[in-house]
């Protein structure tokens, strides 16, 4: 009897407990089944005259933002949007907005970063809703001097293209080089030109960015080749300065300046989820236009860290060269061979390390601008906007290169003196009315 008691007790337990736990799950499911909207809080510009806008919202919290997409209730507040210190307040259309978080901040397309609610106000108007951002300005710059630069970065850029081009047309038609070195310089330069043509497509249009990202991609690091091999190429010839040893390195060369470049964007597409090019977007100025080619940048290494491995190579090549050309200016004081090309040697060392200069402090300059602000932008944009520039005068407009154009434009065909037939000069040398100051050229017979 005891025992039954105690069964009966324990079931009636157990159905107890059953219940309540049914109980719960009845009333949390019709919870979990009905989501409820977020609630958004937008500040408008001027008069309450939007109900919608068409911007998605982010099921997000302090530290994750999800994909998925959820509805969102609009709360319109009217007040004044107070821009801090170093922002300036920035037209966009809802295409340049990615959408709303769970604190009403907006993720805005061209910039990594949330942009909070009090930085930011939708104003409507027919064409659809425009919102004006607080956009961050350069600590060194005013809005005078960032249409400054624009007046002045994308035609130096162009410039500096047509001084590329044009440094390879020098060289290869007028100059017709033959020697390793010289021919490295123009691969280098048509390489550059190609890349600065990429760059300022990506600097203004928005359409193909993977296709122009991929082609400045192979081409940026094309470049970096041949001034590797420009730089490794010196310590050849100053090894070989005797002339002993005729090697045709130009193959080798070549075929670097190929297949580098096509393994690095290769490995670049794999292992980029989305199948996107490895360029940094510090290459790409926001006050160009702000609807420029933008890139994930999500393995930034992927380019620094080959580029650095060839910046560093020249370096060291370069090096090598100066310590080479003191000792041999110790060891073959007396040499003629040694003495007749020293000085161009030197000159050479000179223009690969100014060449070297330029586009280290390019490199330093977008790898640092990726995380920081580095120093003034004026200055350094447009540094790099006028390499080519640089480029041309180093290489084309020196002494010894503006000889050997004068010399290939200059080059005519001597004229040659009228043939004379025999009997003529038999009568000349009878005449004995034939002065000293009489012309003594040769003559040629025509017999």
């Amino acid at each position: 009897m005891n025992c039954s008691c105690v069964q009966i007790l324990f079931i009636l337990i157990f159905l107890h407990v059953d219940g309540i736990e049914g109980q719960q799950n009845n009333t949390t499911s019709p919870t979990n089944s009905t989501i409820k909207p977020a609630n958004v809080s937008i500040t408008v510009c001027g008069e309450k005259t939007m109900d919608t806008i068409n911007v998605p919202y982010f099921d997000s919290n302090e530290t994750h933002i999800n994909t998925n997409k959820t509805r969102m209730e609009l709360n319109i507040i009217e007040r004044t949007v107070n821009c801090p210190e170093g922002f300036k307040t920035v037209g966009f259309a809802e295409e340049d907005i990615v959408g709303f978080t769970y604190n009403s901040s907006l993720i805005y397309l061209h910039e990594q970063r949330l942009i909070p609610p009090d930085q930011y106000c939708v104003k409507a108007s027919k064409s659809g809703n425009k919102f004006r951002i607080c956009y961050k300005i350069d600590a060194n710059l005013t809005m005078t001097a960032q249409a400054e630069i624009v007046n002045i970065y994308i035609p130096c850029l162009c410039i500096s293209t047509i001084c590329y081009f044009g440094s390879a047309i020098i060289y290869y038609f007028i100059l017709k080089v033959q020697d390793e070195h010289k021919k490295c310089f123009v691969g280098y330069s048509v390489s550059m030109g190609v890349t600065f043509v990429f760059l300022i497509l990506l600097q203004t249009v928005n359409t193909g960015c993977d296709i122009l990202g991929s082609l400045f991609f192979m081409f940026i690091f094309s470049s970096f080749v041949w001034l590797t091999c420009l730089c490794a190429d010196l310590n050849f010839m100053i090894l070989n300065f005797r002339g002993d040893n005729k090697v045709n390195r130009f193959y080798l060369y070549i075929s670097l300046a190929i297949l580098y470049p096509c393994v690095m964007i290769l490995i670049s597409l794999l292992i980029t989820p989305r199948g996107s090019p490895d360029v940094p977007n510090s290459f790409m100025k926001n006050y160009v236009n702000k609807n420029m080619c933008h890139f994930n940048g999500n393995n930034l290494p992927m380019f620094f860290v080959p580029t650095g491995l060839l910046a560093s190579l020249s370096i060291l090549s370069l090096a090598y060269s100066f310590y080479m050309i003191r000792q041999n200016e110790k060891t073959y004081r007396n040499n003629f061979n040694w003495l007749e090309k020293r000085s161009e040697f030197k000159y050479m060392f000179r223009s690969c390390s100014l060449l070297m200069t330029t586009t280290a402090i390019w490199i330093v300059d977008v790898s640092l601008r990726s995380t920081t602000n580095f120093g003034n932008p004026y200055i350094f944009d447009s540094l790099e906007a006028t390499q080519g520039i640089f480029a041309v005068a180093i290489f084309v407009f020196n002494r010894y290169t503006r000889k050997e154009i004068r010399q290939a434009l200059c080059k005519t065909e001597k004229i040659k003196p009228p043939p004379i037939r025999l009997e003529d000069l038999i009568n000349r040398f009878k005449d004995d009315t034939i002065s000293d100051e009489e012309d003594k050229s040769p003559v040629i017979l025509n017999i």
